[in-house]
Parts: C-alpha cells; structure tokens; sequence
C-alpha cells in the first residue's frame, strides 16, 4: 500500500483530510484515488493526498478488520486478545511476513482503542 500526503494549511483542514485516510483504512475500502487539492476551494489547505493499494491487500486487510471487530465483540483486550489473534492467524494460508505484519498492526490498533490505553 501506497500513501502520499503533501498538505500546507490550516490544522483542522488538515486534520479533516487525515481523519477521511484513517475511515479508508480502517474499513478496507477501495483505496485508489489522487487528489490536488487547489488553495481556490476554499477548504483552507492545498496540496495532493494519493492513495493506491492492490485489491488483493485491500481484501486481506478486510478480513483482518473483522477478527480485530469479533475481538471487540468478545470484548478480549490485552494479552488475552493477543493469544486469541495468534491463534486465528497460525493455520492461514498465507506466508509468515504477512502474518508476523498483520498481527503487529492489529495489536497496535487493539492498544490504540483500549480504554486502558495510553494513547486513547
């Protein structure tokens, strides 16, 4: 996956723009789009914001979001969520590089939406 983002502008503009990436790649959606964005909008900001990913990823990256989605359901945080996610993760059929990175990124968002967390 592939992002690039140039942005000059005011903080909530940018923000805004950063906020509607985050939506994308949290719900696995299609990303491939490029944008300029023209100081004559009005938005407050210009810039480019480019996004490409492979539908093929983008499909993984949506079946990883619904086991980090059944975690919440079983309401599994911590080590406990990081055994679980393990174990969902060990018989795929897929190479190991994808698996060790996959289960790193939704630790991390697991960490990011825990209550618990320090970064919430």
């Amino acid at each position: 996956m592939k992002l690039t983002v140039s942005l000059e502008g005011e903080p909530a503009a940018i923000e805004s723009v950063l906020v509607m990436v985050l939506r994308h790649l949290r719900s696995g959606q299609g990303i491939q789009f490029s944008t300029a964005i023209h100081p004559e909008s009005g938005q407050g900001l210009e810039g480019l914001v480019e996004m490409q990913a492979p539908e093929e990823e983008l499909a993984f990256w949506r079946e990883a979001l619904k086991l980090l989605d059944q975690a919440e359901r079983l309401r599994l945080q911590g080590t406990e969520f990081a055994d679980w996610l393990r174990d969902r993760l060990k018989p795929m059929d897929i190479p190991l590089e994808r698996k060790v990175s996959t289960y790193a990124q939704l630790c991390t968002l697991e960490r990011e939406q825990s209550p618990l967390s320090p970064l919430s």
